[in-house]
């Protein structure tokens, strides 16, 4: 079970809420900086800035943190932050929520970057703009 770093439990629902509150606006830097994160990377950015750990390995929980932050995305009419979400060989994971079920790992990369294009469109700055 989550806790925080007190030792005071933490309920799973409302670890992945508070990881998903920190990962939204880090996904949103991302997406002004052009670039990608790590779930690794993404995972400790949370635990850290929450204040709540786990001994889960990252896959066992990740995922739901990205639904939460995707949900949130969708409902404020934002692009899919979280195909800025990537592994170490710079691809989405198989449970790519926009790709079909049956799609290749080319085809989800394919769509997540289209994705990322829309992100990059919607947060970069005319200073970012400037620079390339």
């Amino acid at each position: 079970m989550p806790q925080r770093s007190d030792g005071t439990k933490v309920p799973q629902k409302e670890a992945i809420k508070a990881w998903a509150d920190v990962a939204r606006p880090y996904l949103i830097e991302v997406a002004k900086a052009g670039t990608t994160v790590t779930y690794k990377a993404l995972a400790n950015y949370v635990r850290e800035r929450s204040g709540i750990d786990t001994r889960q390995l990252i896959y066992q929980w990740i995922g739901e943190v990205l639904g939460e932050v995707s949900d949130e995305a969708e409902r404020r009419g934002e692009p899919h932050l979280v195909s800025l979400c990537v592994s170490i060989e710079d691809s989405v994971g198989a449970g790519y929520l926009w790709a079909p079920p049956d799609a290749t790992q080319d085809e989800r990369d394919d769509l997540a970057q289209q994705h990322r294009a829309e992100c990059y469109a919607r947060y970069a700055t005319e200073s970012d703009l400037a620079q390339t």
